[in-house]
């Protein structure tokens, strides 16, 4: 009996044994070898770290005004860790029965439990729960949150203070109580719920301070950043959109991301069991904010161009067109508009209306190409102002001119300006085979055609200029066929002309700058453009402004074209549109697209605009007394031409032109 007692004795020593070496060897595991998984583990516990939130680079126009910013708002989130935790939601609970004791509004529940608390003289001496010192409000909410734990049942006390803040906190937060009810569902398994997104900064802060006040824990604010188009209908194709990571993809927006982005910065806080913070240990890496970007844009004449824009388009019947207001002496784009367009805010539009017109567009030029030729010749000094050129009685047969090269009207021999005034093609192509192809193709290069402008935004077409040898194929490309270019192309090129013989470059961007002071000039800026070149001879440039000037005048393309206490010149253009069936569309019936190409003052040009109208189909307009009507043919005269007088008339004094009612030419 002894015997097996002893036995039994040893077994159970050895178990001891082995169970504390088992012990010793975890403890040595903990400590020693897994103590940075743990230690991880228990930090996780009481580590918050937030994101804080950068704002992306203003987008200004030229005078300063915002075109594009962000809005800084808060997302409130529901952190049903602290609703479920007991002693927490005693706190709040707590803090809100006491205020209600104090401030005399609301259901006091659990008087009896709490009044106590409340020294007489101190309750007397404070009219409400914010006259209490911060130090007394929290000795009085712990003290209440004991009398509740030692009164109530824990589910009780979680279930009343749920259902008191929903009813406190719904309005502020800008939800129904059954939106805020469905968020605190204590019997969802979800533990983090966003309640509301985008709520007001401001508003934010306030029910923040509130929740503060009240001591009331389970709400969780993260910055939220929304990007904002205050003119969300103008300058669209310009600006851009960004996506849902706040991207840039199109427009300012998608080439000058990098520039505008900046970075989210982070801070980790570290909290106790309650949900307060730790004092002591926080790290924050502050958020780089992205950097501003002033455009060339004006947008009081942006405004302008949009509102004729949507008037041509709506009174000509269109399906696309664009408006370009340039600075011919640097280059600077004033306001640009293109048609279709969308909505920046709500991008509603934006799958018919990203396209560009403006800078994507490559059509036929029609006559606005013909300063191209003119100017060559008078510069080469093949011809003068006042040469005489045989126009063929409106027809030029030849070797290799099949068909023939036609006029619209048999004007025989006229002098040089004149091919101008009266857009012969006949004339145009007598003088670019006497400049010579060779000649002809490198002004058509030096003038831009061809080659992409550089212009600082995103998928701007090439254009087409190809050196043709075929006589014929080179007689169509002197007046309009057979060369494509984008507005912006066109706008370019007459700007040479308008500064005195110099091709600039268009740009859209003036500078890039922080809040501390510029940094990099807009000049210089994502620029894949040529040079600036001279092209043409100042005195030249000046002879073909002054031919341009008897467009508008009385024998002249479009005489509707002229701006009433404005000298003004420009070029009309019409071509046929070229579609999958050629220059006829399916109903065999001939299809236009309109344009023209404009500067005032014509001495010494402020501005140059350039108007493309794509397929204008009303045929019927009011006469000049504005009653009857008369059937006309759209042309850059007819279509392009009214709209460029209104533009200038209303961005003229805007950009400084005075009126110069003494040069005023017979009308």
């Amino acid at each position: 009996m002894q015997h097996s007692t002893k036995r039994r004795f040893i077994v159970l020593c050895g178990l001891i044994v082995v169970g504390l070496s088992f012990l010793s060897y975890r403890l040595v595991q903990i400590q020693i070898v897994d103590r940075k998984k743990y230690a991880q583990r228990a930090s996780n516990s009481y580590k918050r770290v937030e994101d804080l939130a950068h704002t992306r680079g203003v987008i200004l126009d030229r005078n300063d005004t915002v075109i594009a910013h962000d809005i800084l708002e808060k997302n409130v989130f529901i952190d049903k860790y602290h609703f479920l935790n007991v002693e927490v939601a005693a706190g709040s609970l707590a803090s809100i029965q006491l205020r209600n004791i104090v401030e005399n509004t609301g259901e006091v529940k659990l008087e009896k439990e709490l009044i106590h608390l409340l020294d007489k003289k101190s309750y007397k001496a404070h009219q409400t729960w914010s006259d209490f010192s911060r130090r007394e409000r929290i000795r009085l909410r712990s003290s209440g949150a004991k009398v509740l734990m030692e009164s109530m049942h824990a589910d009780e006390i979680v279930n009343l203070n749920a259902e008191l803040i929903v009813n406190e906190y719904y309005r502020p937060l800008g939800l129904t109580k059954e939106e805020l009810n469905k968020c605190i569902d204590l019997d969802s398994k979800a533990m983090h719920v966003k309640a509301k997104k985008g709520l007001n900064y401001t508003a934010a802060k306030k029910l923040e301070e509130l929740l503060d006040l009240h001591g009331v824990k389970g709400f969780d604010f993260h910055d939220y950043v929304r990007r904002e188009y205050p003119e969300p209908l103008m300058a669209t194709h310009i600006v851009g959109v960004v996506n849902h990571e706040r991207k840039g993809i199109s427009g300012i927006e998608g080439k000058m991301d990098d520039y505008l982005k900046g970075r989210d910065g982070r801070e980790t806080k570290f909290l106790d069991a309650r949900g307060y913070s730790i004092a002591g240990d926080q790290e924050t890496l502050p958020p780089q904010h992205g950097r501003d970007i002033r455009l060339t844009i004006d947008m009081r004449v942006q405004s302008i161009i949009e509102e004729e824009l949507d008037e041509g388009m709506e009174y000509y019947d269109c399906d696309r067109g664009s408006v370009i207001v340039m600075d011919p002496n640097t280059g600077e784009i004033l306001a640009m508009a293109s048609r279709p367009h969308y909505n920046l805010n709500t991008k509603e539009g934006m799958r018919s209306g990203e396209f560009n017109f403006a800078i994507q567009a490559q059509n036929e030029t029609g006559s606005t190409i013909k300063i191209v030729a003119l100017s060559g010749a008078l510069n080469e000094k093949v011809y003068n102002y006042e040469t005489s050129v045989d126009c063929g009685y409106g027809i030029i047969k030849g070797p290799g001119l099949t068909p023939p090269v036609k006029d619209h009207y048999p004007y025989g021999t006229i002098p040089f300006w004149k091919v101008m005034q009266k857009s012969s093609n006949t004339g145009t192509y007598r003088i670019a085979a006497k400049l010579g192809k060779a000649n002809f193709y490198e002004y058509l290069s030096k003038f831009g055609y061809g080659k992409r402008t550089g212009i600082q935004l995103v998928g701007e077409a090439k254009g087409k200029a190809d050196h043709r040898s075929k006589e014929r194929e080179f007689a169509s490309s002197t007046y309009g066929y057979m060369v494509s270019a984008s507005p912006i192309q066109v706008a370019t090129a007459y700007s040479v002309v308008a500064n005195g013989g110099t091709y600039i470059p268009p740009r859209v961007i003036k500078d890039i700058h922080t809040r501390e002071g510029y940094i990099v000039s807009g000049k210089d800026i994502e620029r894949g453009s040529p040079e600036e070149t001279q092209v043409l001879r100042p005195e030249v440039a000046s002879q073909i402004r002054e031919a341009l000037k008897t467009v508008v005048e009385k024998g002249g393309t479009a005489t509707r074209a002229y701006s009433k206490g404005y000298s003004v010149g420009g070029k009309t253009g019409t071509n046929h549109r070229y579609g999958k069936t050629g220059y006829m569309n399916e109903k065999g019936k001939e299809e236009y697209l309109t344009s023209f190409a404009g500067m005032c003052p014509i001495e010494n040009p402020n501005f140059v605009c350039v108007i493309v109208m794509d397929h204008p189909k009303r045929r019927t307009q009011l006469d000049e007394k504005g009653t009857d009507q008369k059937v006309f043919k759209p042309s850059g005269g007819t279509v392009a031409g009214p709209m460029f007088a209104k533009i200038c008339k209303r961005i003229a004094p805007v950009l400084g032109v005075v009126p110069n009612y003494k040069s005023q030419v017979s009308r």
